[in-house]
């Protein structure tokens, strides 16, 4: 996978660090039980993954973010959200890195 320093690319890597997350816990189980129960469980684990790093607490804790969370209103933290800022050809708007 080729990526770009950009919001979609970095929500992208971590779900598939989520998949190898999973993949890493059932290697220890028998073949019948690694590929899991439903296939949409296993997206769920990566799409949890990518969402959890694209918060503004997060961004902000691995210095991606100037813009101190605590110190925002809940509407402008909204906005300033990389997951719903982002512009056409995916950089981040808002102070977001």
């Amino acid at each position: 996978m080729c990526t770009q320093v950009s919001a979609k690319d970095f929500q992208t890597v971590h779900h598939e660090m989520g998949h190898i997350q999973y993949y890493m816990q059932y290697r220890h189980q028998a073949n019948l039980f690694r590929s899991g129960a439903n296939a949409a469980f296993q997206e769920a684990i990566g799409d949890t993954v990518a969402l959890s790093v694209a918060t503004m607490r997060h961004l902000y804790a691995v210095q991606l973010s100037d813009i101190d969370p605590d110190t925002i209103s809940r509407g402008n933290r909204l906005i300033l959200c990389p997951c719903s800022s982002g512009t056409s050809d995916g950089t981040v708007v808002g102070g977001v890195a």
